[in-house]
Protein backbone atom coordinates (compact mmCIF):
# COMPACT_ATOMS: atom_id res chain seq x y z
CA UNK A 1 0.00 0.00 0.00
CA UNK A 2 1.49 3.48 -1.05
CA UNK A 3 1.54 6.20 2.03
CA UNK A 4 1.21 9.84 1.19
CA UNK A 5 4.77 9.95 1.19
CA UNK A 6 5.71 7.17 -1.47
CA UNK A 7 2.62 8.27 -3.34
CA UNK A 8 4.00 12.05 -3.70
CA UNK A 9 7.50 10.51 -4.47
CA UNK A 10 6.23 7.92 -7.12
CA UNK A 11 4.20 10.94 -8.96
CA UNK A 12 7.17 13.14 -9.45
CA UNK A 13 8.95 13.97 -12.83
CA UNK A 14 12.54 12.20 -13.04
CA UNK A 15 13.81 15.84 -13.16
CA UNK A 16 11.52 17.00 -9.44
CA UNK A 17 12.74 13.71 -7.71
CA UNK A 18 15.99 14.62 -8.47
CA UNK A 19 15.61 18.06 -6.74
CA UNK A 20 13.61 16.22 -4.00
CA UNK A 21 16.38 13.58 -2.96
CA UNK A 22 19.15 16.45 -3.28
CA UNK A 23 17.12 18.45 -0.85
CA UNK A 24 16.34 15.32 1.21
CA UNK A 25 20.56 14.30 1.93
CA UNK A 26 21.04 17.72 3.15
CA UNK A 27 18.42 17.25 5.55
CA UNK A 28 19.45 14.07 6.91
CA UNK A 29 22.78 15.24 7.04
CA UNK A 30 21.81 17.77 9.66
CA UNK A 31 19.74 15.46 11.03
CA UNK A 32 22.89 13.49 11.90
CA UNK A 33 24.85 16.30 12.94
CA UNK A 34 21.99 17.81 15.80
CA UNK A 35 21.21 13.96 16.80
CA UNK A 36 24.51 12.80 17.50
CA UNK A 37 26.80 15.91 17.63
CA UNK A 38 29.46 13.92 15.37
CA UNK A 39 31.34 15.01 12.49
CA UNK A 40 29.77 13.59 9.68
CA UNK A 41 31.28 13.00 6.08
CA UNK A 42 30.19 15.85 3.40
CA UNK A 43 27.78 14.01 1.05
CA UNK A 44 28.59 14.29 -2.59
CA UNK A 45 26.49 16.36 -4.35
CA UNK A 46 26.04 16.70 -8.01
CA UNK A 47 27.65 19.81 -9.74
CA UNK A 48 24.54 22.63 -10.19
CA UNK A 49 25.56 22.65 -14.09
CA UNK A 50 24.46 19.09 -14.46
CA UNK A 51 20.83 19.30 -12.74
CA UNK A 52 18.53 20.21 -15.33
CA UNK A 53 17.76 23.40 -15.50
CA UNK A 54 13.80 22.78 -15.83
CA UNK A 55 14.61 22.06 -12.03
CA UNK A 56 16.40 24.92 -10.38
CA UNK A 57 14.19 27.90 -9.58
CA UNK A 58 13.86 30.63 -12.16
CA UNK A 59 15.75 34.23 -11.56
CA UNK A 60 13.54 36.92 -11.22
CA UNK A 61 14.11 39.93 -12.87
CA UNK A 62 11.01 42.30 -12.20
CA UNK A 63 10.82 45.27 -14.50
CA UNK A 64 11.34 48.67 -12.56
CA UNK A 65 8.40 50.92 -12.59
CA UNK A 66 9.18 54.78 -12.00
CA UNK A 67 7.35 57.82 -12.44
CA UNK A 68 8.75 59.90 -15.76
CA UNK A 69 10.08 63.24 -15.01
CA UNK A 70 8.78 65.96 -17.15
CA UNK A 71 11.42 66.67 -19.82
CA UNK A 72 9.75 67.22 -23.06
CA UNK A 73 6.17 68.68 -22.36
CA UNK A 74 5.42 69.38 -26.25
CA UNK A 75 6.25 65.70 -26.96
CA UNK A 76 3.93 64.55 -24.25
CA UNK A 77 1.74 66.74 -25.54
CA UNK A 78 1.51 64.98 -28.90
CA UNK A 79 1.02 61.61 -26.89
CA UNK A 80 -1.36 62.97 -24.77
CA UNK A 81 -3.31 63.86 -27.91
CA UNK A 82 -3.58 60.67 -30.10
CA UNK A 83 -4.31 59.04 -26.32
CA UNK A 84 -7.17 61.38 -26.13
CA UNK A 85 -6.27 61.76 -22.95
CA UNK A 86 -5.19 64.63 -20.30
CA UNK A 87 -2.00 65.10 -19.03
CA UNK A 88 -1.31 65.24 -15.22
CA UNK A 89 1.18 67.63 -13.99
CA UNK A 90 2.37 65.87 -10.42
CA UNK A 91 4.51 68.84 -8.44
CA UNK A 92 6.84 67.36 -6.54
CA UNK A 93 9.75 68.07 -3.48
CA UNK A 94 12.64 65.22 -2.99
CA UNK A 95 12.24 66.50 0.55
CA UNK A 96 8.36 65.75 0.72
CA UNK A 97 7.17 63.03 2.47
CA UNK A 98 3.79 63.29 1.72
CA UNK A 99 5.10 62.78 -2.15
CA UNK A 100 7.03 59.70 -1.45
CA UNK A 101 4.13 58.18 0.58
CA UNK A 102 1.44 59.17 -2.61
CA UNK A 103 4.08 57.91 -4.82
CA UNK A 104 4.09 54.60 -3.03
CA UNK A 105 0.81 54.12 -2.18
CA UNK A 106 -0.98 55.58 -5.34
CA UNK A 107 0.84 56.66 -8.17
CA UNK A 108 3.22 53.31 -8.30
CA UNK A 109 1.00 50.68 -8.14
CA UNK A 110 -1.64 52.80 -10.36
CA UNK A 111 1.29 52.64 -13.53
CA UNK A 112 1.98 48.68 -12.36
CA UNK A 113 -1.83 47.85 -12.71
CA UNK A 114 -1.94 49.56 -16.26
CA UNK A 115 -5.69 50.43 -15.71
CA UNK A 116 -4.93 53.81 -16.30
CA UNK A 117 -2.72 53.74 -19.24
CA UNK A 118 -4.75 54.85 -21.74
CA UNK A 119 -6.42 57.61 -19.25
CA UNK A 120 -3.83 59.92 -17.97
CA UNK A 121 -0.49 60.89 -18.62
CA UNK A 122 1.51 61.25 -15.53
CA UNK A 123 4.58 63.98 -15.32
CA UNK A 124 6.60 64.27 -12.78
CA UNK A 125 7.81 67.91 -11.61
CA UNK A 126 10.21 68.80 -9.18
CA UNK A 127 8.84 71.94 -8.14
CA UNK A 128 11.90 74.21 -6.84
CA UNK A 129 14.12 72.21 -9.59
CA UNK A 130 16.50 74.88 -11.61
CA UNK A 131 16.85 71.85 -14.45
CA UNK A 132 15.18 72.75 -17.94
CA UNK A 133 12.86 71.23 -19.71
CA UNK A 134 10.55 71.81 -23.31
CA UNK A 135 7.44 73.69 -22.79
CA UNK A 136 4.29 73.23 -24.25
CA UNK A 137 5.41 75.36 -27.36
CA UNK A 138 8.99 74.13 -27.60
CA UNK A 139 11.08 76.63 -25.78
CA UNK A 140 12.74 75.85 -22.90
CA UNK A 141 11.87 76.86 -19.59
CA UNK A 142 12.73 75.77 -15.55
CA UNK A 143 11.13 73.22 -13.69
CA UNK A 144 10.48 75.75 -11.45
CA UNK A 145 9.00 78.29 -13.92
CA UNK A 146 6.64 75.61 -14.78
CA UNK A 147 5.15 75.76 -11.20
CA UNK A 148 5.31 79.20 -10.44
CA UNK A 149 3.00 79.29 -13.87
CA UNK A 150 0.15 77.12 -12.24
CA UNK A 151 0.95 78.78 -8.84
CA UNK A 152 2.11 76.04 -7.63
CA UNK A 153 1.82 76.63 -3.73
CA UNK A 154 2.42 72.99 -1.59
CA UNK A 155 3.16 69.65 -2.25
CA UNK A 156 2.41 67.31 -3.53
CA UNK A 157 -0.30 68.91 -5.87
CA UNK A 158 -1.66 67.57 -9.41
CA UNK A 159 -3.19 69.83 -12.14
CA UNK A 160 -4.99 68.25 -14.85
CA UNK A 161 -4.05 70.26 -18.51
CA UNK A 162 -4.79 70.13 -21.72
CA UNK A 163 -2.32 69.78 -24.75
CA UNK A 164 -1.96 73.42 -24.75
CA UNK A 165 -1.17 73.28 -21.42
CA UNK A 166 -4.54 74.91 -20.24
CA UNK A 167 -5.70 73.54 -16.63
CA UNK A 168 -9.29 71.85 -17.48
CA UNK A 169 -10.27 69.90 -14.74
CA UNK A 170 -10.21 70.68 -10.67
CA UNK A 171 -6.88 70.66 -9.39
CA UNK A 172 -5.89 68.08 -6.32
CA UNK A 173 -3.94 69.32 -3.37
CA UNK A 174 -2.09 67.56 -0.40
CA UNK A 175 -2.02 63.63 0.20
CA UNK A 176 -3.82 62.38 3.17
CA UNK A 177 -4.10 58.54 2.49
CA UNK A 178 -5.23 56.32 -0.28
CA UNK A 179 -8.92 55.93 1.57
CA UNK A 180 -10.56 58.78 -0.88
CA UNK A 181 -8.11 60.03 -2.69
CA UNK A 182 -9.09 57.29 -5.80
CA UNK A 183 -12.17 58.73 -5.86
CA UNK A 184 -10.82 62.31 -6.33
CA UNK A 185 -8.10 60.99 -8.57
CA UNK A 186 -10.51 59.30 -11.20
CA UNK A 187 -13.23 62.25 -10.38
CA UNK A 188 -10.62 64.48 -11.86
CA UNK A 189 -9.31 62.35 -14.91
CA UNK A 190 -13.48 62.02 -15.89
CA UNK A 191 -13.34 65.45 -15.54
CA UNK A 192 -10.54 66.41 -17.72
CA UNK A 193 -11.52 63.54 -20.61
CA UNK A 194 -14.64 64.98 -20.62
CA UNK A 195 -13.57 68.47 -21.13
CA UNK A 196 -11.42 67.05 -23.69
CA UNK A 197 -14.15 65.51 -25.78
CA UNK A 198 -16.56 68.30 -25.33
CA UNK A 199 -14.02 70.05 -26.89
CA UNK A 200 -13.39 67.25 -30.16
CA UNK A 201 -17.34 67.53 -30.62
CA UNK A 202 -16.98 71.25 -31.63
CA UNK A 203 -13.72 71.22 -33.76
Amino acid sequence: MLTPAKFFLVSLRPDKLLLVSILLSGLLVGACLAENDTEVAPVDLPPVDLIPAEVLPAKVSPTKIAIATATDLRQDALVARQMSAPIMLYFSDPACGYCRKLEKEIFLPMLRSGDYQDRVLLRKIPWLSRGLLKDFDGSEIELRAIAGRYNVQVTPTMIFVDEDGAEIAKRILGYNGPDFFWFYLDRAIDESRSALLKRMEKL
